[in-house]
């Protein structure tokens, strides 16, 4: 297994320096099937020994994408990486079966390239690629201001939305490098002073921050005795 794994490493390094002559590159769309000869007449031999096949995606927004390739008499392996970068996103190291899968969150518009591969063989494979819209976060407007009397507790709660797993941060707006809390709720133990935090939600779709919302310590009320 770490031969193999050795071999994709020396692969997605040398795939972008060795040349690529137009017939090995297909275009593919969300929800194409696409029937393929893994020839060697089409494509040359990497030296790290695999014929390697690339489909070129055009992502205009946030996307799920999942690459399935079927090959008829050889092991295929699939990979998903963005155009001009040297190390492929998600990669199915498939060693045995027929069936390679693989899935990415791709929060980058742009033109990503789905490679198939394999180590010698040669034959039809079937590419599916299937799409979902990659949802990024979206959080509730935050109050403007929360009053609790001096020294008291304070909580913030965040409604937010997104595609799990999501990960929130919140920040002191006067300090934006240290992180004072996480998660959907934000608890001040002791407000002596106005506090103004926001915070920033993050998965592999995107990242949104919150309004600010400010903290605001109040003067205890006295009862009258009557």
């Amino acid at each position: 297994m770490t031969r193999w794994i050795a071999a994709a490493l020396l692969l997605a390094a040398s795939a972008t320096r060795a040349q690529t002559t137009a017939t090995c590159i297909r275009d593919t769309a969300c929800g194409l099937t696409t029937d393929e000869v893994m020839s060697n007449d089409a494509c040359p031999y990497f030296e790290s020994g695999f014929l390697f096949y690339r489909h070129r995606l055009s992502i205009a927004a946030p996307t799920v994408v999942e690459a399935t390739v079927t090959g008829d008499g050889f092991v295929p392996m699939v990979g998903i990486l963005k155009r001009g970068a040297g190390i492929y996103s998600s990669f199915d190291l498939n060693t045995s079966g027929p069936i390679a899968r693989t899935t990415l969150s791709i929060s980058t518009p742009g033109d990503w390239f789905i490679g198939v591969f394999s180590r010698g063989g040669h034959g039809v494979y079937h590419l599916a690629v299937q799409c979902r819209p990659c949802n990024v976060p979206v959080a509730a407007p935050l109050p403007l201001k929360i009053e609790v009397v001096s020294g008291g507790a304070a909580d913030v709660v965040l409604d937010v939305t997104g595609d799990e797993p999501l990960d929130v941060a919140w920040y002191d707006e006067r300090d934006a490098l240290s992180q004072i809390g996480g998660g959907r709720r934000l608890h001040v133990a002791s407000v002596r002073e106005t506090l103004r935090v926001y915070a920033v939600i993050t998965n592999k779709c995107g990242v949104t921050t919150t309004s600010i919302v400010a903290i605001t310590p109040v003067r205890e009320r006295r009862r009258v005795a009557r």
